[in-house]
């Protein structure tokens, strides 16, 4: 488990919420996902898109 100062987080969120036009909240779980290389569960085609450009496996529902 990775273990980082909050703020630090809420930058890296932040930064991918701008640059993949998500939510926050989307940006979080993208990154989550990123970070402890895990599956992103989505129907959300942004979200969706941005994963497969980060290299994200993205479940097909």
């Amino acid at each position: 488990m990775e273990r980082r100062e909050a703020v630090w987080l809420c930058h890296a969120t932040i930064r991918l919420a701008r640059e993949y036009r998500v939510t926050a909240y989307d940006a979080a779980y993208l990154d989550l996902a990123r970070r402890e290389q895990l599956s992103l569960a989505t129907l959300d085609d942004d979200l969706q898109k941005a994963g497969i450009t980060l290299g994200v496996a993205v479940l097909d529902l």
